[in-house]
């Protein structure tokens, strides 16, 4: 199979596939050739079009992680009200 890069109609860069022997799905990791003749693994996001051993796809973007704010490291032992006293002071004892 050759795999090149492809401008789609969104404006979007997407993969253009051609002597395709078996079906391509979401998720497939395809080996794309580059002018400079390079080569870039790249996932496929969807296929949008298959037909006459061809198909174009779009890519899959990569899934960001979650990360906690590097200014804040939560202590497993911290409570609320131990923050909450730490800043206005322990105003409901009596």
């Amino acid at each position: 199979m050759v795999t090149t890069y492809k401008k789609l109609k969104s404006g979007f860069w997407g993969l253009q596939c051609r002597d395709v022997q078996a079906p391509l799905q979401a998720g497939d990791v395809v080996l794309v050739s580059k002018r400079d003749g390079s080569t870039k693994r790249e996932t496929i996001g969807r296929v949008l079009w298959a037909g006459d051993d061809k198909a174009i796809c779009s890519i899959a973007r990569p899934v960001a992680e979650y990360r906690e704010p590097a200014d804040y490291v939560r202590d497993p032992g911290e409570d609320a009200a131990d923050r909450w006293n730490e800043t206005h002071g322990d105003r409901f004892a009596s």
